[in-house]
């Protein structure tokens, strides 16, 4: 009994750790561009930061969670994320400038390049999956 018991567990837990997805991030916004051409796709990029409670939250309520998952599969999704490591000078000098670049001002924020050219921007505080999907969708 305690052995079928076990069985059934690890088949469980296997299937569990196997069947969770996550974001397919990319790391610089010129790759995300150049798949988003070649895919046909709009570009979403989110721009964070370590020690940003409102940051940790999207990464909780949303980002982890699979409905928002499957519906980032429209998107090319980039992560331009500071992760304050000081001796990470390349990382350090691309966050800058391509915060720069989009004027991004506080973090989260999310910003999508439409296949059209047009940009939208936005400070994303959301507790839900939905939320931020409904905040993607009314730009």
């Amino acid at each position: 009994m305690k052995y079928s018991i076990l069985i059934i567990l690890v088949i469980l837990t296997t299937t569990f750790s196997f069947s969770q997805e996550q974001i397919n991030w990319k790391d610089t916004i010129k790759e995300g561009i150049s798949l988003a051409e070649k895919q046909n796709k709009d570009v979403l990029i989110y721009f964070g930061m370590d020690k940003c409670v409102p940051c940790r939250m999207l990464n909780k309520y949303a980002f982890t969670k699979e409905e928002f998952i499957e519906y980032s599969k429209k998107y090319i999704m980039v992560k331009v994320y500071d992760d304050l490591d000081k001796e990470n000078v390349e990382n350090q000098e691309y966050v800058k400038s391509t915060r720069a670049e989009y004027q991004i001002e506080a973090v989260p924020t999310i910003v999508i390049l439409n296949k059209d050219g047009s940009q939208h921007s936005f400070f994303a505080y959301v507790k839900s999956p939905q939320e931020l999907i409904d905040q993607i969708e009314a730009l």
